[in-house]
């Protein structure tokens, strides 16, 4: 998946306002480019997985959060105690799977099928 959706309300999100409230507007951008990075490097839509379903190591993922070590584990306590991250992934292998992405690609992927099959009208 090269792309995400941001909705124009994410800021006022309540796990979204978590992270903002603990790290302001950096912990936000860490959050960013987190996402940028499971959307063009995660196998499998929302998750920070390789092709062999390995969990993309945590160093690759602070390195991209652009967040020192400490924040980014900040961001990560934040992110699985509001349940944006899946904690069920993180308790069996420390990865980091975003359950909204996943349900985003999904809704589109439907809504692209029924476009081709001409049961659902172009914007």
């Amino acid at each position: 998946m090269k792309w995400f959706q941001l909705e124009s309300d994410m800021p006022h999100d309540p796990k979204i306002r978590a992270v903002t409230r603990a790290l302001g507007p950096a912990g936000l951008g860490g959050l960013t480019a987190v996402w940028c990075h499971v959307a063009r490097h995660g196998a499998s839509p929302g998750r920070a997985i390789n092709s062999r379903r390995d969990p993309l190591p945590l160093e690759e993922l602070q390195d991209a959060s652009l967040l020192p070590a400490a924040q980014f584990g900040e961001l990560l306590e934040i992110c699985l105690k509001t349940r944006h991250f899946k904690v069920e992934e993180w308790e069996r292998c420390r990865g980091i799977w975003i359950p909204a992405m996943e349900r985003r690609a999904d809704r589109y992927t439907k809504e692209q099928t029924k476009r081709q099959q001409g049961t659902l009208p172009l914007d």
